[in-house]
């Protein structure tokens, strides 16, 4: 379903059903763009807050896909992510939904 949006922002834990912005509190949200034509869609979280984080994360890659950090997904021989891996994923992820000054400590504190 549709999420609800005022001033072209989405509204968390609102959709649209039959055009009528209705509370939400359980389901999966997708996030939905066009990728050489073709529709894509992404499940990305439960919560309103993990929807939008997603949302900020895949707005800014295909803005800029050049500036967009491709994490390698190292494992271990058990098949766990690497610390690097995780460490970067994080990281990523601060910077597309925290301020600048955020991200900066958050560099720091993880070397």
């Amino acid at each position: 379903m549709p999420v609800a949006k005022q001033d072209g922002k989405p509204v968390p834990g609102t959709v649209l059903i039959d055009g009528a912005p209705t509370p939400s509190k359980s389901g999966t949200f997708y996030l939905e763009w066009r990728q050489g034509g073709k529709r894509v869609q992404q499940p990305d979280g439960t919560s309103p807050r993990e929807a939008q984080d997603a949302g900020r994360v895949k707005s800014g890659a295909l803005a800029d896909p050049a500036s967009a950090a491709e994490v390698e997904e190292d494992t271990t021989p058990d098949g766990r992510m690497t610390i690097e891996a995780a460490v970067s994923t994080f990281l990523t992820q601060v910077k597309a939904t925290k301020s600048t000054a955020t991200h900066r400590a958050y560099i720091i504190d993880v070397q």
